[in-house]
């Protein structure tokens, strides 16, 4: 009997369209990915969008009646992931967080965000949101193996396909709720006791690798990658989701 191929979650930040990767995991696992409510055709959210874009993953695995699934995430979408795995936990075996951090802190001796980055790009999403889709994805990004224009493809793709407002909403009700309850994932983390694959961005502009490295020694168990662009966009994020999925049978 074959064995069954692994089945992967693609949580988006923004939109599905920024996994880039998925054509190289579609080879070997069942992938899936989706728009949030209010992005593309998926109609808005009638409630808090927070909750919505997690409810849409939960229900994403209850559509495909997966049993066994690994749900990865990348940016702020290691945020709706860690929640849609703990929200489906029976159906989950493993989680994988791109730009992998423990806890949003733009101040103090540690920080895990660059806050002048994280001020620009909240002025850039008001005032020029191309601009901000462009460093978002890092456009500029010159190291081997970033390829200028399929970014300005992509930015296209994504620029067409999620509203400026869905993005503003998103980061004020973000703020609003890392600002009540705090920014922290380790306690849904350690609740839900999955496998983790922790990848470091080198050289990520936004997060610091404080942030990472909290996150290695908290969970020393968890597999690691380190990327030269963002994991969503990353070859290496790709081999290492495959070697994860294989450790995990």
């Amino acid at each position: 009997m074959s064995r069954a191929r692994p089945q992967l979650l693609l949580v988006p930040s923004w939109t599905e369209v920024q996994w880039t990767i998925k054509p190289e995991l579609d080879e070997w696992a069942e992938v899936a990915s989706y728009d949030p409510p209010g992005v593309g055709v998926e109609p808005p959210a009638e409630g808090p969008l927070l909750e919505a874009i997690i409810a849409r993953g939960v229900a994403e695995i209850d559509r495909r009646e997966w049993t066994r699934c690994i749900v990865v995430g990348d940016d702020i979408g290691s945020l709706f992931a860690t929640a849609i795995a703990a929200a489906q936990r029976p159906r989950v075996v493993g989680l994988a967080l791109g730009h992998a951090c423990l806890e949003y802190r733009l101040e103090g001796e540690r920080p895990t965000m660059n806050a002048e980055v994280a001020e620009m790009s909240r002025r850039l999403v008001e005032i020029d949101f191309r601009a901000f889709i462009h460093q978002d994805i890092a456009i500029w990004d010159s190291r081997p193996g970033y390829s200028v224009e399929s970014a300005e493809e992509l930015a296209d793709a994504m620029t067409s396909r999620v509203p400026r407002d869905f993005a503003v909403n998103l980061l004020d009700d973000l703020d609003a709720r890392i600002a009540e309850v705090g920014g922290s994932l380790e306690p849904f983390l350690r609740e839900v006791a999955l496998p983790l694959l922790l990848a470091r961005h080198e050289g990520c502009i936004l997060f610091t690798p404080h942030g990472f490295d909290d996150a290695e020694a908290a969970f020393p168990d968890a597999a690691t990658v380190s990327t030269h662009t963002s994991p969503c966009l990353s070859p290496d994020f790709a081999a290492a989701l495959r070697q994860f999925a294989e450790s995990l049978g």
